[in-house]
């Protein structure tokens, strides 16, 4: 009974020991398309995204681009300092990884190009 009951045990005792994954939560992104005053036309089949995670256990934002031209990504904290800034382009389906090394603290960020805006919030703690 006791190698049965230590069996049981192990399985659990490994969860509570084995660290968690890294905690990632979706940024919420207004988007909106296309950006004011370029006036292009809409499709009707819509294959571009524009995604963005904060990945809290690391500081890390993720965000995930396909199919909105060249962009320009900014990140600006509560002070309005840029702390990231990247171009990229999106032709094909992108992943970028940013470590935001500023601390704790409201960050905003803006996803810019000639097809899609896109901003959104987010909080370091």
């Amino acid at each position: 009974y006791l190698t049965l009951a230590f069996l049981m045990l192990c399985p659990s005792l490994i969860f509570c020991i084995t660290p968690k994954n890294d905690e990632k939560s979706e940024i919420d992104l207004t988007i909106s398309n296309p950006l004011p005053g370029k006036g292009e036309v809409e499709r009707s089949i819509n294959t571009n995204y524009v995604n963005a995670f904060l990945l809290n256990n690391t500081k890390e934002v993720e965000i995930e681009l396909f199919n909105i031209g060249d962009a320009d990504i900014t990140i600006i904290n509560h002070l309005g300092q840029v702390v990231v800034s990247d171009y990229t382009s999106t032709n094909i389906p992108t992943m970028l990884n940013f470590n935001i090394n500023s601390g704790c603290g409201t960050y905003c960020i803006i996803i810019s190009s000639p097809k899609t805006f896109a901003q959104g919030w987010f909080v370091l703690q």
